[in-house]
């Protein structure tokens, strides 16, 4: 029995058909426009773990170990030693596996992608190999299809407004690359960036980097207010000294900092100005709530790799429907003369799997309680980065929780300047900031990213489903033993009285 089905009034065209592939192209453009979409039967493989989601709507797993344990490869001795042992898990508990001493608050940087999305991923990487010619013929484009449709309906747009790329920096340079700027332009940007997309401005927009300007972000982050205010005056003065901004990019969260910027209204301040608007939302689907027509800007792309726990190499970007006839993908290829979405589906031969198996992604969230855990995340990251603070004698970067969603970011204690440390006598901020990381997970096993931002240590913690409070207080008393804090310290002793209490 093949383990793919034949699509239900959602076929396209094989090959033999109809010799003419440009067909294919033309059904893709009128079916992801279609106000009557069926979508083609579900694989086997995928019904499998959609029976498995349905009974957790009677029987939710608890947030934290047992979500981790049930659904995430994160610290499992076992798939590092045995990595096929992957297929025999099915979603039940593996004590016996599991890393207890492995606590992982990073998942900012790269996601980490659930069970049942690895083994639907590579499901479809079998059938591809399986039957090649038929895979990219007959089944490839219904279910890319299907995934768009997917997707879209949790970002709050169309399908026919989103096309797939591998990360953000592809839906970045696909929208610099498109714009073609002349020398002459000007583009803007937060002084708070990530590095990779200054580069991507700097290296590909043919401008020179004196027309790169950067708004001063105020700091300390106060309120979302201030935030957009800063880019009202900033298009103001400009335009009161002659000078058109034509593009301003802009991060949803930002980084290193984790700040959640008031995007729509930052959109809404651009557009009063003529100003076009790329948003840079690589960590916003899955953490904080998306609605891209609403938010209204011209352009934004996020990763599903990273929140949204997909499998790497799966984002999307957003076009506004009136700047698609001039965005153009990175490769131009067979769907070119088709139309906005065949020029994006095909980007030649490459593994699909990623977003072949976003649907599953999307039910395993579902499964769970997507809004539900957006809001619980968030809430969970502010009470902790207070406790963090207040542990550490120190600040949570923000105050203002619209800022945050699930992700808090701590100014970490000093090295200890007195008694018996290994790591010396330091009272300078930024001392040992390479080595406070390395020994918190060499000495503790925990993995978490500590940097430096107006000349102060930080460290942004990570707060996913999969995370609990005991991954924060052993974040906490963990902190000030690699930071030389003796046993006797006064933040020790009230970080152990405040732990004793919670255990009561």
């Amino acid at each position: 029995m093949s383990i793919i089905h034949s699509p239900v009034k959602s076929k396209l065209p094989t090959k033999s058909e109809n010799a003419n592939i440009m067909s294919l192209y033309k059904l893709v453009e009128s079916r992801i426009s279609s106000d009557s979409y069926i979508p083609p039967e579900q694989p086997a493989f995928q019904s499998k773990w959609s029976k498995e989601f349905q009974s957790l709507s009677e029987n939710k797993p608890r947030y934290g170990k047992e979500i981790l344990r049930r659904f995430f490869a994160i610290g499992n001795r076992k798939l590092l030693v045995d990595p096929l042992s992957l297929f025999t898990l099915k979603g039940e508990q593996n004590t016996d596996a599991e890393d207890e001493s492995f606590t992982f608050l990073a998942h900012r940087s790269y996601g980490a992608t659930s069970l049942p999305v690895l083994e639907v991923t590579n499901a479809w990487t079998i059938v591809m190999e399986t039957q090649p010619v038929e895979f990219f013929y007959k089944t490839l484009y219904p279910y890319l299809i299907r995934s768009l449709f997917c997707v879209a309906n949790i970002v709050g747009t169309a399908p026919k407004n989103i096309v797939f790329v591998e990360n953000v920096e592809f839906g970045i340079s696909t929208v610099l690359k498109s714009l073609r700027f002349q020398k002459s332009d000007i583009i803007a940007m937060f002084d708070v960036n990530y590095d990779a997309v200054t580069y991507a401005l700097k290296y590909e927009c043919s401008i020179p980097e004196s027309n790169l300007l950067k708004i001063k972000m105020p700091y300390p982050f106060k309120d979302p207010e201030t935030i957009t205010s800063s880019v009202r005056n900033f298009l103001s003065e400009k335009r009161d000294l002659g000078v058109s901004v034509r593009l301003f990019v802009v991060e949803h969260i930002t980084s290193p900092t984790a700040v959640v910027l008031p995007v729509k209204e930052i959109v809404e301040v651009c557009h009063e100005f003529g100003v076009e608007i790329l948003v840079d939302g690589a960590h916003a689907i899955g953490q904080v709530p998306l609605n891209l027509d609403e938010i209204g800007a011209d352009y934004y792309t996020t990763n599903c790799h990273k929140w949204l726990c997909s499998s790497k190499g799966c984002a999307i970007l957003y076009i506004k429907p009136n700047h698609q006839s001039k965005i153009k993908p990175l490769i131009t290829t067979w769907g070119a003369p088709h139309g906005f979405q065949s020029s994006f589906i095909w980007q030649g031969t490459q593994t699909q799997s990623s977003f072949l198996s976003l649907p599953t992604c999307i039910e395993f969230y579902n499964a769970i309680g997507f809004h539900e855990t957006i809001s619980r995340n968030k809430f969970f990251a502010f009470e902790a980065g207070k406790f963090l603070a207040s542990a550490w004698k120190t600040q949570i970067i923000v105050e203002d929780s619209a800022l945050m969603a699930a992700m808090c970011v701590v100014h970490v204690p000093k090295i200890y300047a007195g008694g018996d440390t290994t790591l010396g006598v330091c009272e300078k901020d930024e001392c040992g900031l390479s080595d406070l990381q390395k020994d918190l997970l060499e000495k503790w096993r925990i993995e978490v990213p500590i940097f430096n931002f107006k000349s102060k240590k930080w460290c942004r913690v990570s707060l996913h489903m999969y995370n609990d409070w005991d991954d924060v207080k052993k974040l906490a008393k963990a902190m000030l033993m690699v930071s030389g804090y003796p046993k006797g310290h006064e933040l020790v002793v009230n970080l152990e009285t405040a732990l004793n209490k919670d255990s009561a």
